[in-house]
Formats: C-alpha cells, sequence, structure tokens
C-alpha cells in the first residue's frame, strides 16, 4: 500500500489481490478467486473490512478523490491526478473490480458512495464525455457492477 502512484498504474497484477472477486482474472492468473466461505469471512471480520477499506481509500488517492464519513468526493489531488480519467485505459476496468469487491466483501456504503461520486463528477462535468471521453459503455459496467446480487 506504501506504493508510488507510479508504481499503481504501472503494474498489472496486483489489482486482484486488492480487490479480489469470484471472477478469474485474465490479466493475473495467480489472484485469488472468492469463495462463498471467503466472503463471509471478510464480511464477518472487523479487521479483513478495515484492511479492505484501507485499499479502497488508497485507490481513492490513486484516482484524485477521498473520502470522508463514507461520502466519496473529488480530492486536494485530483488536478495532479486527472490524467487516470482521460481516454479508455485500464484503471477503469479496475473501477469495476474495485466496486464489484467492495460490494461482495460487505462494504455496499463505500461501493455506492464511489459510484455516487462518480455519477456526479460526470453530471458536473468534472469527467463527461468529450472532456475527459469516459464512454456511455464504462458507466454501464459500473453500474451494472453496482446492481449485481451479492448475496
Amino acid at each position: 500500500m506504501a506504493e508510488s502512484d507510479a508504481w499503481w498504474d504501472a503494474n498489472h497484477d496486483h489489482i486482484q489481490w486488492v480487490f479480489p472477486t469470484r471472477e478469474p482474472s485474465d490479466y493475473n492468473p495467480d489472484a485469488p478467486i472468492l469463495t462463498v466461505e471467503d466472503i463471509n469471512a471478510i464480511r464477518n471480520s472487523y479487521i479483513r473490512q478495515e484492511r479492505l477499506r484501507l485499499s479502497f481509500r488508497r485507490y481513492l488517492n490513486f484516482l484524485g478523490l477521498e473520502e470522508h464519513n463514507q461520502l466519496v468526493q473529488v480530492g486536494p489531488n485530483f488536478e495532479a491526478r486527472k490524467w487516470v480519467w482521460r481516454n479508455f485505459n485500464h484503471n477503469w476496468l479496475r473501477i469495476t473490480r474495485m466496486i464489484t469487491s467492495l460490494r461482495l466483501c460487505g462494504l455496499e456504503p463505500e461501493a455506492k458512495a464511489f459510484y455516487e461520486c462518480i455519477c456526479k463528477m460526470r453530471q458536473d462535468g468534472t469527467v463527461k464525455e468529450g472532456t475527459f471521453q469516459i464512454s456511455e459503455n464504462s458507466f454501464k459496467y459500473w453500474e451494472a457492477a453496482m446492481k449485481f446480487p451479492v448475496e
């Protein structure tokens, strides 16, 4: 977690460990795949959920966002980080993974706060199509990640 933002962007085999899901990764075949037992263990462990929250906050910082009291908003480093939001890139796939992992592991409020933030950013022009070219298709993936049943 202490790695630099450049490391987070350049390395493609860690995000599957940071935000595990039920799906195997095309990019990292050695990454964990969550079982029902794993998901229940995380959901029932304050320590495991806190570790996932730390990962969430670290990734938010990478994206130029911050979280306080389950509210996600543009952070003080957004101007330096806004390149992350330009054109389609691997970070958009990571966003889908993060939302999915948070929801599976019982951090629904955090996932919802993040999703509401990016919707607001798109609506108010912070990251809208044309300026940062976030496609409708990407938002559809993020929306789908917010809607799939996690039980």
